[in-house]
């Protein structure tokens, strides 16, 4: 898997301070997309696992935890799903009370049962799915870029569509 960025201070995307990996590798190619580069999987540099050290490192930099997010690209995407969940793995280990957030362009319900399965044990804690659409955006909603998107919480073991929650910032 290649990677486009890493923001090690985001407060954009998700409450509070987090550290953002942002993916390489996108099919959907929506109309607007804010990180077109990413579309392809070559783009940028290899994750590596000095790159996951980096990350493991930021996320608690200077006596400060910070929460974990993976945006795209496509994080779900085939080519990218093994080393996707493999930094989350290792994040829950190291940071097991941290939200981690994962965006992605597929639909939940369209999600394998296996994945969803496996971000449910890694406790994945916010699934923001669904494609960007551009007549749909939308500065008034959180952590979406577009009103189609949902936003997934796990809530005792299952994720509940809990977008309602986030749809007016205050």
């Amino acid at each position: 898997m290649n990677y486009a960025n890493i923001k090690y201070n985001d407060i954009a995307n998700g409450e509070g301070i987090s550290v953002s990996l942002f993916v390489s590798g996108c099919g959907h190619h929506c109309a607007g997309c804010f990180n077109p580069e990413t579309w392809n999987y070559e783009y940028g540099k290899p994750f590596t696992k000095e790159t996951e050290k980096e990350i493991l490192n930021a996320i608690a930099k200077n006596n400060i935890i910070r929460n974990f997010n993976i945006l795209g690209g496509e994080p779900l995407a085939p080519a990218n799903c093994a080393s996707v969940l493999s930094i989350v793995k290792e994040v829950r280990k190291h940071y097991p009370d941290i939200i981690i957030r994962i965006w992605t362009g597929y639909l939940f319900k369209e999600l394998p049962e296996k994945l969803i399965e496996n971000l449910k044990k890694l406790k994945v804690n916010m699934i923001i799915d669904g494609p960007f659409i551009e007549s749909q955006k939308s500065y008034e909603i959180a952590m979406r870029g577009s009103k189609n998107q949902r936003i997934y919480e796990l809530i005792n073991g299952e994720y509940i569509d809990n977008t309602k929650k986030y749809d007016i910032i205050n």
